[in-house]
């Protein structure tokens, strides 16, 4: 219902609009996404930097865990603490290969 209100509303405010203009093609959703990933990533990094200087260090964690298909992932997140307010932030996300857990020995 809502995305028919926001079409109807799109359609009373701008008129006729070609498909073409309203949904963007796949190549430039790719390169806005990439531009944005590599704007989040140039903070973080920044941020990070200053948050050593500042205070000498920075925290890594790891965390582990399976999904409701019970594909298990690892992660990576960096903690730090920039202008006395605590960051966390996941750097990755690594679907991890497990084996098999039965009961069969080798």
């Amino acid at each position: 219902m809502h995305l028919l209100q926001t079409c109807i509303e799109l359609g009373a405010k701008y008129g006729n609009i070609s498909t073409d203009v309203a949904i963007p093609y796949r190549h430039s959703i790719k390169r806005k996404l990439g531009e944005t990933a590599s704007g989040i990533k140039r903070n973080l990094c920044v941020n990070m930097i200053t948050a050593i200087t500042e205070n000498g260090l920075i925290g890594l964690t790891t965390n582990m865990w399976s999904d409701l298909k019970m594909r298990h992932f690892l992660s990576l997140t960096v903690h730090y603490v920039s202008q006395s307010q605590l960051h966390a932030h996941i750097l990755t996300v690594y679907e991890f290969p497990m084996p098999p857990k039965t009961g069969a020995t080798m």
